[in-house]
């Protein structure tokens, strides 16, 4: 399985337990500015497009060796794909937001698992995206768009409403 080079930086990683988090955190992020096109690291299969109050605007996707991946926060619903749709490595997946109440700032939450909607499994059963990728040999995470700079997610900024109409 081939999955695309290094863009973005790694933020806060996979069982971290800073202050403000109530539990191990579930799952890695991904630093980027917002308004950052984030593509998809792999060959792989829509498997659902959706909001959630917690992670905000999130892609899922199950990639060839049947691991369910996350993408959450991004700054909007990416309207162009919908469940069942196959993506190709490098295509765009949306743009780094900070939607969600869980989010800190602008980044990319994500989230791994063999069972469907990681953000809903026990942690015993998720996977450390960061070493997932290095497994893979990408030494980081999906591409960034060139001349983009990450951003640094700080303390708890104010959050636009609910998107969920849009």
């Amino acid at each position: 399985m081939t999955y695309n080079k290094p863009g973005a930086a790694w933020g806060s990683l996979f069982g971290a337990t800073e202050a403000f988090r109530s539990h191990p955190h579930r799952g890695a992020d991904l630093l980027y500015q917002e308004g950052a096109i984030i593509s998809f690291p792999t060959d792989a299969q829509v498997s659902e497009v959706f909001w959630s109050d917690v992670l905000g605007w999130t892609v899922e996707i199950i990639d060839q060796e049947k691991t369910y991946i996350q993408f959450s926060h991004l700054q909007e619903k990416p309207k162009s794909y919908h469940s069942g749709d196959q993506v190709k490595a490098g295509r765009p997946l949306g743009r780094c937001g900070n939607t969600g109440s869980a989010s800190t700032g602008a980044h990319c939450h994500v989230a791994m698992s063999k069972r469907p909607h990681p953000h809903l499994v026990d942690q015993k059963h998720l996977i450390d995206p960061k070493e997932y990728w290095e497994a893979h040999e990408v030494s980081g995470t999906p591409v960034l768009e060139k001349g983009i700079k990450p951003s640094n997610p700080g303390s708890k900024p104010k959050r636009p409403s609910s998107p969920r109409n849009k």
